[in-house]
């Protein structure tokens, strides 16, 4: 009967070391972040006119407070990043390239019914030739 017992105690003692193992390869299969190429992307349409480049960005049920828009030369960042817990947050980023050179303060952005509409104002001078 001591054999029967001290089997079981075995026989628990593997299953709870394995069940261990297995919460922590599952844990840590949930931390790790899908690489970028297969993320979502964010949807976008571009207008150029004379007086403004214009970005609309589809976000819908994104909460205005997660969304980053970075300036950099020639590329508009746009990042996003969703709080659908706090163990498995996805980051969204599309990179936008506008065709002139601009700065900071032209820039103008508003978000409404998850869309982000981003504004690049244009200064254009006409040179004329002598």
């Amino acid at each position: 009967m001591s054999d029967q017992k001290s089997n079981e105690s075995k026989s628990s003692g593997y299953q709870d070391v394995m069940r261990s193992i297995d919460d922590f390869f599952h844990q840590t299969y949930r931390r790790f972040q899908p690489p970028p190429f297969f993320s979502q992307s964010i949807a976008i349409r571009t207008t150029d006119s004379e007086d403004a480049f214009i970005i609309h960005a589809e976000l819908p049920g994104v909460d205005k407070q997660l969304i980053r828009i970075e300036a950099l030369p020639h590329v508009l960042a746009i990042r996003t990043l969703s709080a659908e817990s706090s163990e498995q947050s996805v980051e969204r980023e599309r990179l936008v390239s506008v065709p002139f050179v601009y700065n900071d303060s032209d820039i103008k952005a508003n978000y409404e019914n998850g869309l982000l509409r981003i504004t690049i104002n244009r200064h254009r001078q006409n040179i004329t030739i002598d």
